[in-house]
């Protein structure tokens, strides 16, 4: 039994054995086997949206830890701006769509500045 194994076997001792391997079973394609080459990861996509608010330290340092180009992008809802025109009128919509692209914008350079300076 290698380490990773005997390690999660001690910690799931006594607390729903059946039900770890069960997930061990259901999700063994995702999982990493032991004997399996883990790829270098170059690149991440980080998408962003409206509801996106403080992003934790610890995406932080998970990002930092690949050494990898992140790229960042951030995603208005097209269907809602829809919604705001057929209902409100293009002006409104174009102010939609402003207020989202500055907060996007904003959010963009806050997290740009957090990740260039780990």
């Amino acid at each position: 039994m290698g380490y990773l194994s005997s390690l999660l076997n001690r910690k799931y001792r006594g607390y729903g054995e059946d039900r770890y391997k069960g997930i061990q079973k259901e999700y063994a394609d995702f999982l990493i086997a032991e004997d399996e080459e883990v790829r270098e990861i170059k690149t991440v996509l980080f998408p962003l949206d409206y509801f996106v608010g403080a992003v934790p330290d610890e995406v932080y340092s998970l990002m930092s830890l690949y050494r990898a180009e992140i790229t960042l992008i951030y995603v208005t809802d097209a269907d809602i701006a829809g919604q705001i025109k057929d209902t409100l009128g293009e002006c409104a919509m174009n102010t939609f769509l402003e207020n989202r692209e500055s907060y996007g914008r904003e959010l963009l350079d806050k997290i740009s500045k957090e990740l260039c300076g780990r």
